[in-house]
């Protein structure tokens, strides 16, 4: 009986606002499908074409993978809304409508497929719908009743704007919210009892990066080149101003489909010299990449790091002379960094991070 009583609603909890929730998703699944039996016309047409077209690829194995943004964005963009909306009074018009419009769109999807399809159609949308429907579904409810019963707590209690809650004690807002209400009051009022932290002593990074979206696709090895050298002088000028050194190199490539593909590297020493994060990432890009593909975007990443006083390298009878030259790599890149600390970042620049119309 103790472990029933422990899931038993109180008479004025959640059970009300459930009961709302549902009803608006039962009824704009309810308008959806009257909708998707009404549809006639062209509209059909072209979405059994599109679905036939996108199975016939997939048989033929010329359908891609969606991109990974694509799919977070389809996992979270109805629950975040549910979630944001229990931060203001309005969540208890803006919830209620949140519900209607998702069980709306879920429901035409599925009898669209169904009216195209017939019973397949049934197996179809389970497969298109019912995998990210069964996770985004349930978490919509329990985003979404919490947040009704807290939009309703703040609309009992005249709280509208940010300066309706600022005007409470923390007490109360600890009451009202519980442990939340005390984190939102102090966002509320601007409270702050973080310590600042000197930049000195903030921890190490553990990793430095530099990624670009293109303005226009890159092709052939020149262009390649010339952008994953941009990005190796800045991630190698973010190195030496943390004191930092890499022994590790990656390289993120993406395609103009949002597909991307990732390699890295061991170096053979320590470095913070852009010349050797340059052919470390070139290297790795000619060995993944065709030429003639065009690419939307890179991400030159260090990896392994260490400080600069520890980084120890050993010397390889085979390459002899290889460390002097780092060195003065290393003398020539700090040059280059106290000019560009008095005259500004684009003052010099490596030749080869510029375009072939540049070069001309």
């Amino acid at each position: 009986m103790r472990r029933a009583d422990r899931w038993r609603m109180p008479a004025d909890g959640a059970a009300p606002f459930l009961a709302v929730a549902a009803a608006c998703f039962f009824l704009g699944g309810l308008a959806g499908c009257l909708l998707a039996g009404s549809v006639d016309g062209g509209g059909q047409e072209s979405l059994a074409a599109y679905v036939e077209g996108y199975l016939q690829a997939a048989q033929a194995g010329e359908a891609s993978p969606p991109a990974l943004a694509a799919l977070v964005w389809e996992t979270v963009r109805w629950p975040l809304p549910a979630l944001l909306l229990g931060f203001t009074a309005l969540g208890l018009l803006g919830l209620p409508l949140l519900f209607a419009a998702r069980g709306f769109l879920l429901a035409f999807s599925i009898a669209s497929f169904v009216r195209l399809f017939g019973g397949a159609g049934c197996l179809l949308a389970l497969l298109v719908f019912g995998v990210g429907g069964a996770f985004t579904v349930p978490v919509l409810f329990v985003l979404g009743v919490q947040s009704l019963l807290t939009a309703r707590t703040l609309a009992g209690h005249g709280i509208r704007t940010i300066g309706d809650l600022a005007m409470l004690d923390r007490e109360t807002s600890v009451q009202l919210l519980g442990k939340q209400g005390g984190a939102l009051h102090d966002y509320a009022t601007g409270r702050e009892h973080a310590p600042v932290i000197p930049r000195r002593d903030l921890p190490p990074p553990k990793s430095v990066g530099s990624g670009v979206t293109f303005p226009h696709d890159l092709v052939g090895w020149e262009e390649l080149r010339s952008g994953a050298a941009m990005l190796a002088d800045h991630v190698a000028s973010r190195l030496r101003e943390a004191g930092m050194k890499c022994t590790t190199v990656q390289v993120t490539i993406r395609d103009p489909s949002f597909r991307d593909i990732c390699r890295q590297k061991r170096l053979d020493a320590p470095t913070y010299v852009s010349r050797d994060i340059l052919d470390a990432s070139f290297s790795l890009i000619r060995g993944a990449w065709n030429p003639v593909a065009p690419v939307r975007a890179l991400t030159v990443t260090a990896q392994a790091l260490l400080p600069e006083g520890e980084a120890a390298e050993q010397l390889d009878l085979f390459a002899a002379g290889a460390a002097q030259k780092r060195d003065k790599r290393e003398h020539l890149e700090r040059a280059v960094d106290q000019m560009r600390k008095k005259y500004g970042y684009d003052a010099i620049s490596p030749a080869s991070t510029l375009t072939p119309e540049q070069k001309d």
